[in-house]
């Protein structure tokens, strides 16, 4: 189910950012670079537009940006792992060092939450986070993040 949506090329490891809108574009460039958008404008203004209800920061220096929009031409999931961390503007304050970001179209029925509960289920843990920080590639990343997923 989640093999189309998350793929080894939507990951940014060490992207150096000092402004959550800053790493906001980077996620709406990547998008349109593998076809999730015909533009990154609309994906970041989809981004934007979620953000300004509420700030996706979770807590334990991760951001969850989601956005669910008749832009969005096909799902897909897309990882960043900050440099440093980032002040994530919000009613928190917090900082973030790992951006989940999920776009789908309005039309994929609740395929976000899913992606969500997953994510949020395992983000409460620790040594996941530990695993994702101590990732040294993209492809140690990707397949932490992979094995949750897929429950393996």
């Amino acid at each position: 189910m989640f093999e189309e949506i998350f793929k080894l090329e939507n990951i940014m490891l060490d992207l150096s950012c000092d402004k959550k809108v800053d790493i906001l574009k980077a996620i709406a460039q990547l998008a349109f670079e593998k076809g999730v958008a015909d533009s990154s404008e609309q994906i970041l203004k989809g981004l934007l537009d979620r953000e300004a209800l509420v700030s996706t920061s979770v807590g334990k220096n991760v951001a969850i940006p989601h956005c669910k929009s008749t832009d969005i031409k096909k799902a897909g999931l897309f990882v960043i792992r900050l440099q440093n961390l980032v002040y994530w503007e919000g009613e928190d304050n917090d900082t973030v060092k790992f951006v989940f970001s999920i776009l789908v179209s309005d039309q994929s029925n609740n395929l976000h939450l899913k992606l969500l509960s997953k994510l949020a289920k395992n983000l409460l843990h620790d040594d996941f986070l530990e695993s994702l920080n101590s990732a040294s590639t993209e492809e140690e990343l990707f397949s932490t993040i992979n094995a949750i997923l897929t429950g393996e």
